[in-house]
């Protein structure tokens, strides 16, 4: 039976994203999407294993290089680097906590990750509406009639997944 790793609120990765998020809800929100991305690299390990080590000292670190600046924060762009999370980038705040090598480096594959983050802003409905005006789910023949349909058609390109991303910021900033 394993122990239930308790959250540090005040300390740690939470803490840090506690000076800088504008509410409750981001804290949560960012704290899990980083427990479930992290999930998502690394499944051989536990929950227990990912909160100790966002309680951790290197957990308040990997939350500075999100933030890059506490001044400058805003939830979408640290979703989207949570997102474009990998092994290489983790591996320097891993190995400062982990006693073993953080695994085999993975790949990066860009068009995933860029779904993975606009779906993570679909939550939000002013966002999503947004969305809908700009992949024209709003026309009176829609090619697409939701935003998740243009996220999912294999026919949109990274780049174009990119675009969106950043016309979405723009339009939140």
């Amino acid at each position: 039976m394993t122990k239930q790793q308790k959250i540090n609120k005040e300390w740690g990765f939470w803490g840090t994203i506690k000076q800088a998020a504008k509410t409750d809800e981001q804290i949560t929100n960012l704290f899990n999407i980083t427990l479930c991305r992290l999930r998502e690299l690394y499944p051989d390990k536990g929950d227990d294993f990912f909160v100790e080590f966002l309680n951790s000292r290197a957990g308040r670190h990997f939350a500075d290089y999100l933030l890059d600046n506490p001044g400058r924060f805003h939830f979408g762009v640290v979703a989207m680097k949570i997102a474009m999370l990998n092994k290489v980038s983790m591996k320097q705040w891993l190995t400062c906590y982990w006693l073993g090598a953080p695994g085999q480096v993975g790949t990066v594959n860009r068009p995933l990750l860029y779904r993975a983050a606009l779906r993570s802003m679909m939550q939000f409905p002013d966002i999503y509406e947004k969305m809908r005006d700009m992949v024209g789910c709003n026309l009176e023949k829609p090619v697409w009639e939701t935003p998740e349909q243009w996220i999912d058609s294999e026919n949109v390109t990274a780049e174009e997944l990119k675009t969106l991303w950043l016309e979405i910021q723009d339009k939140v900033a």
